[in-house]
């Protein structure tokens, strides 16, 4: 479970990247990292809880998943349109254009 925490935090900082402008992004990243830390203090007192009503062990691990759940839904209700990959994605498909092309509007010399 820790190394799919770990892995999954990785995962979201490269995401984080690519969400706000390069202006902002370590800013974004470093606000993203901060909601994370904020979990990582949480947990410890909810895990510490749960114990402490002795709750079979399976109900533990239900209860534990919630907060997977949670993270999920949050990812998947996020505006993916407002990224700033989202709103580059003209100006980067412009500037991916081989050298030498002559748009289709121009006329060639040949």
């Amino acid at each position: 479970m820790g190394a799919s925490t770990l892995g999954t935090q990785l995962l979201a900082y490269a995401y984080a990247g690519e969400f706000y402008p390069g202006s902002i992004r370590s800013t974004g990243v470093g606000f993203a990292s901060g909601i994370g830390r904020l979990g990582a203090i949480i947990a410890p007192v909810f895990i510490g809880a749960l114990v402490g009503m002795k709750l079979p062990l399976e109900q533990n691990f239900l209860a534990i998943g919630v907060a997977g759940l949670v993270g999920t839904l949050a990812v998947v209700l996020i505006d993916h349109r407002k990224s700033a990959a989202a709103l580059n994605q003209p100006d980067e498909m412009a500037s991916q254009a081989p050298l030498g092309s002559v748009p289709a509007d121009q006329p060639t010399n040949h």
